[in-house]
Parts: structure tokens; sequence; C-alpha cells
């Protein structure tokens, strides 16, 4: 091409393309060409497409992408930590790259920008965000349990974390039900008395976007007392006792024989809301205890006692 003008914009290039280009001046009769200046140069390359982050672990990041138009040589991979003011670099010359030596919960602006053809000029940048996974807490505990509610207690994982997903499952009633909280202990309340739960608990990382693995507790809440205990009937050697159930769950009842005039004592269950305890002494005197256990076999409620004897004679 020619110009009258001491500038000239060549077009039509190839993007990130690499070009030696050669100017020389005519004489005033357009007849004889001046010595050439050359230099070299480059476009720049034009910006990737489909920028996705495709994995995420707990210290590193996956992403993808589709290669510009034009030609590269390379890309330049820039990591800022938002969640903690640092950065790093890396250089890759395939369309994915593994963020690795990351902080879990972290959060995390990429930006990817290729390089020309021979390795001179840099492209615009795209930029994603992202975040790691968090860890997952540790030491999950259930520290008290009442006939309506479950408080636990954790340690928090390591890395960042905003807050924690806390997600009780009723596995005695199908139901379920979500709460969130930014400490390590929750309290999980309007349980049913005597129920089974598995509660599962995900920290949540530090730009509130990402869910780390859950970690689950198995519990139940403590059955209610029975009502209305009563001895129906009583002869020389047995006690025939009756009550209604708790309100809530339970799965079946301890009852425990104490004969309070001989120092002994006996153990038995039932599934019934009545009992028979046989083998006693004529004329002794009992203490009998009746206690609701959960509807997994392992929480046992409260007591209620009553006390009697049996007929000395037939």
């Amino acid at each position: 091409m020619t110009v009258m003008t001491d500038f000239a914009t060549i077009k039509g290039l190839i993007p990130g393309g690499s070009y030696n280009v050669s100017i020389s001046a005519v004489s005033w009769d357009n007849t004889t060409v001046g010595g050439n200046v050359v230099i070299s140069s480059s476009t720049r390359p034009e910006t990737i497409n489909n920028l996705s982050v495709r994995n995420n672990s707990t210290n590193s990041l996956f992403l993808t992408w589709t290669a510009p138009s034009g030609l590269h040589s390379y890309y330049i991979v820039y990591t800022v930590n938002i969640s903690g003011n640092s950065s790093t670099n890396m250089t890759v010359m395939t369309d994915f790259a593994t963020i690795k030596g990351l902080i879990p919960g972290g959060s995390y602006n990429v930006s990817i920008s290729a390089v020309s053809w021979d390795n001179t000029t840099v492209g615009g940048n795209v930029v994603i965000s992202s975040s790691t996974r968090p860890e997952t807490i540790n030491n999950l505990s259930v520290r008290n349990n009442s006939t309506n509610s479950l408080f636990l207690t954790w340690t928090a994982p390591s890395g960042l974390h905003s807050y924690y997903i806390v997600y009780t499952v009723n596995i005695s009633g199908n139901s379920s039900t979500n709460m969130t909280v930014m400490t390590d202990f929750a309290t999980i309340k309007g349980l049913i008395p005597g129920g089974s739960y598995n509660v599962s608990i995900s920290a949540v990382s530090w730009d509130n976007t990402t869910v780390g693995g859950n970690v689950v507790i198995s519990s139940s809440t403590r059955p209610e007392t029975i009502n209305n205990l009563s001895v129906r009937n009583n002869s020389t050697n047995s006690l025939f006792l009756t009550w209604t159930a708790p309100s809530g769950l339970h799965s079946y009842y301890i009852v425990y024989t104490v004969n309070i005039s001989g120092n002994s004592s006996t153990n038995m269950t039932v599934m019934t809301d009545f009992a028979t305890i046989k083998g006693l002494i004529p004329g002794g005197s009992y203490n009998v205890s009746i206690s609701a256990v959960s509807w997994d076999n392992t929480t046992v409620g409260d007591n209620v006692v009553i006390s009697s004897s049996t007929s000395k004679f037939v």
C-alpha cells in the first residue's frame, strides 16, 4: 500500500499474528525508492470464549474455554484471591487450566488472556469469579436433647467459610427442615418427642456461593413421660399396671421394679400400654418406674413412678 502521510493503518490482519512492516520513501518524481526501515509487531489476540469453571475442589479450580479466533501462542492465567488479597500467575498452552494451592472456601477472580503468536502482545482478558469448596466441619456431636429439640456443636473447618447449612431429616416421619447459622453450634427446635433425626451440616464458601461436603449425625429427641399410670390389680405375687401412651413417638417401655421391703429389683420391657409384673413376694412393697424409649431405641425418656404392694393372703 502507499500513503502520502507520515502514518498508516494496516487493516485486515489476523488477530494475534506477527508482522514485519517495511516502509520506504519514494523520490519527488515518483521514480526512485529509498532504503527501507523495518519494524516487527503483532496484532492483539482476540479474547477467549466460553470460559467456565468445570470443577472446584477444596484447594483447586479447573477451568475450560474455547480458543480465540486468529492466532495465539499461549495463555496467561491470573488468579486473585478476593477473600485474602493475594494473587498468582501462570501460563498454559492448552484450553484448560487447573489452579492449585488455593484456600478452602476462598473466593477468586480468574483472568485469562491470550498472547500473540510471537509472544509479545497480550490480548484482552476474560474474568470469571468462583470459589473453592469449604472443608467439612469437625467433631460434630449432640450435646443435649430435650423432648422437642437437639443442641449440636462442632468445630469450624480449616480455611474460610461464611455460614453453615443445617439440614434436619425426621427419619421416623419423612419430613425435613432447613436452617442456616453463623455459629459453631445450633439448636434445632420444634421436633417431635421420641422422634429420630439425621442432621447434616455443611459449610458455605466465603462468597456465599459454594456448599462444602456435609457431615451427618443421627440422634433422637427424648420421649415424653407416660400418663395416668395406675395399678389395676394386685395379687400375692403380681401387679397389673396400665397407663396411656406419651404424646409423640416411642418404640417400647422400660418397666423397672424395686422391692423396697427387700432391696431387690427387676427389669423388663413391653410394647403395650400395660404390664403384669410377676414373681413378687406376698405382702411386699414395690416402686415401679416406667419410661418410654425413642423410636430408634436409643434414648430413654423421664420415668413415672408408682408405689404399690402385693396382697399378703390368697
